[in-house]
């Protein structure tokens, strides 16, 4: 149940803090460092409970590889979706005045889209990549510099693309664009669609490396009869 726990606060604070900067303009030009230090924080105080995914195509890729059961990733699923929406509901709250003056971004499947698909594919592939190499080859805890990996590459996406889209890099958090209004419900599902299809990229990636790996022959050994 702690972990459940953890992964509800984390991703309602992450997402709290984005729909504040991306939603509502606040922190300036730092707003995606903000969002970034709020990751930072969550991850390294609950990480080692319930492991700091707080995104749901994390959670994805590790039950394809079977670091958390089937049951641990609905309720993984669950909670993040409800922190999610606890953490827009929130942010409108503190916005009220605001919150009517949101226009919601909306545009099919065609080359419109194009740089949100690149976008959202892209770096939601490196977030899932940064997490699920350390998880697979290490046993031991994460690390403050994993963290700051994380964090930092979150800050950046959010930069370098959330200038003029809405760059979220995480299902739940669309789901938190919908309710705050800044995404169409036809939009967030092509959202959540290229965030998903980048978390199984990475997955089945990452199999075909270590498969090639362990299939590398070990070395020699030395027959005495040959010496």
């Amino acid at each position: 149940m702690p972990k459940y726990t953890i992964e509800f606060i984390g991703t309602y604070f992450l997402v709290l803090s984005l729909i504040l900067v991306s939603v509502f303009d606040q922190g300036g030009g730092l707003g995606p460092f903000a969002v970034g230090l709020v990751l930072l924080a969550m991850t390294l105080s609950g990480g080692h409970i319930s492991g700091g995914h707080f995104n749901p195509a994390i959670t994805l890729a590790a039950l394809f590889h079977k670091k958390i059961s089937l049951s641990e990733g609905g309720w993984y699923f669950g909670v993040q979706f409800a922190g999610a929406l606890g953490g827009a509901f929130t942010a409108m709250a503190m916005n009220p005045r605001e919150k009517d003056l949101v226009e919601a971004m909306s545009f099919n499947f065609d080359a419109q889209a194009i740089p949100m698909i690149l976008g959202e594919f892209a770096f939601t592939l490196a977030l899932v990549w940064v997490f699920l190499v350390p998880l697979l080859t290490s046993n031991a805890h994460r690390k403050l510099w994993q963290g700051l990996v994380i964090a930092g590459l979150y800050a950046g996406g959010l930069t370098v693309v959330g200038e003029d889209l809405v760059a979220a890099f995480n299902p739940a958090a669309i789901a938190g664009f919908v309710v705050s209004g800044k995404l169409a419900v036809s939009t967030a599902l092509l959202y959540m669609f290229v965030q998903f299809l980048a978390a199984l990229t990475v997955a089945l990636s990452i199999e075909h490396i270590f498969s090639m790996e362990e299939k590398k022959p070990d070395d020699p050994e030395i027959n005495p009869d040959h010496l």
